[in-house]
Formats: C-alpha cells, sequence, structure tokens
C-alpha cells in the first residue's frame, strides 16, 4: 500500500512538531521534535532534528549520495538509528568509515528515495558496519550488514534546490542524480547540506510515521 500524500505545504506536518531552545541563551540552537504520538514510535532518545542553526563546515568530513528503494526503509532507518546498503555499498562505507575515523574524520550520508524527486534527509554514519548482522527489519529481506547512524535532518526539499551543485565524482552530472553510495565531494557536499539546513519545513518522512508504523505492525504482528 502506498503512503498517504503529505500535508500541504502551507499545514504544519500532521505528526505536529515544535521547536525548542535553551532559554535564555541568544543565539542557541532550536530543533524540530516530534509529536508524542511519533515519538513513541522511535526506539531510541535522539528525537531532535533539523538544527538552526547548523554548520556543514565539519572537519574531515566525507559525504556519500543514499538512494533507497522505498520510504518505508527510512522510516525503519529513523525509527532504529540504522542503516544498510548493499554488500558493495556497504564496504564502500565501511572504508571510508575506517579512514576518517583514523584522522577524527566523519562520514555523513544524504538521502533520497529512488524516484521521489528530492532529498529528505541527513545521517551521520556511527559506527563501521556489523556485515553478519541481519536484521528483517527492511523491505527487502535479502539485504545483509548493518551499521548505525544519527539522524540530524527530517526534511524534503525537492531537487531543484540543488540543480546547480555537479558532482566531478559522477561525470559532473547534478548531485542529484548518482547511484546509491557515490561519493559527494566535500565542497559540493556542504552545499547540498546548507541549503537542506536552511529550506523550509514544509514536508518530511514524520508526517507518514504513524501510517508506516501501522503497516510495519500489519507485516510483523509479532513485534
Amino acid at each position: 500500500a502506498a503512503a498517504p500524500p503529505k500535508a500541504a505545504a502551507t499545514a504544519p506536518p500532521k505528526a505536529a512538531a515544535s521547536a525548542s531552545a535553551a532559554p535564555g541563551k541568544a543565539g542557541a540552537v532550536q530543533y524540530y521534535t516530534p509529536s508524542a504520538e511519533v515519538r513513541e514510535i522511535i526506539d531510541h532518545d535522539e528525537i531532535q532534528y533539523n538544527p538552526t542553526p547548523y554548520n556543514p563546515a565539519i572537519p574531515n568530513a566525507r559525504y556519500f549520495m543514499i538512494k533507497s528503494l522505498g520510504e518505508n526503509d527510512i522510516y525503519v532507518s529513523i525509527r532504529k538509528n540504522v542503516w544498510t546498503s548493499t554488500d558493495a555499498g556497504n564496504r564502500r562505507l565501511n572504508e571510508a568509515y575506517t579512514a576518517a575515523a583514523s584522522n577524527r574524520g566523519r562520514v555523513f550520508l544524504l538521502y533520497s528515495v529512488n524516484g521521489s524527486g528530492q532529498f529528505c534527509g541527513v545521517a551521520e554514519m556511527m559506527s563501521p558496519v556489523d556485515f553478519d548482522k541481519i536484521s528483517g527489519i527492511w523491505a527487502k529481506a535479502r539485504w545483509k550488514g548493518e551499521f548505525k547512524v544519527r539522524w540530524i535532518f527530517v526534511k524534503d526539499v525537492p531537487n531543484s534546490a540543488f540543480k546547480h551543485i555537479i558532482n566531478p565524482k559522477n561525470e559532473n552530472k547534478p548531485i542529484t542524480i548518482g547511484r546509491d553510495t557515490q561519493e559527494i565531494p566535500v565542497e559540493q557536499a556542504r552545499e547540498a547540506v546548507r541549503i537542506i539546513a536552511g529550506a523550509p519545513l514544509k514536508t518530511c518522512l514524520f508526517q507518514d510515521f504513524v501510517y508506516y508504523d501501522a503497516e510495519e505492525r500489519k507485516r510483523r504482528p509479532q513485534e
């Protein structure tokens, strides 16, 4: 079953959220906090997203495009703070994470669902890949391996916002065009993250969280 359409751009997300900041501090970072209904679904305590302001100039960082086959796997990733790719993709990301960790660097993932015409968020890779892990939580049972992530942005931003950014590592095509785990050079990736950070929150996956949770319970009623 397809997910229901998201709320109109001028309406607040169906999974109502609020921005919060430390009181009494000028210029404090503000966050998007999902509704209580959505927070009950999330399996971890890291529930602050879309920080404002956000500085994308992270030292020794590397960036990769993630192309998901469907939005339901993004839901699972946000809910559990984990991700997986193909065997080749996992090996590419694991090599990047290992190399970055040796240099106090970090690895960031820019997510897009195939055919969606938009980016839907940014996460940071938080562990090496456990290549033996078979969790059974993904839409395609063939996925093997898993690693931890921390979602920073959960926000839909149309590809048109990035059309001016090209990827020299992918035949100078726009960064919106690329295969799963395609690396994006630092300069171009930082610009993309800056755009995501600054884009107004109109729609996001949290709007469909309750729907995907219900679908997941139908598939795995034992949970």
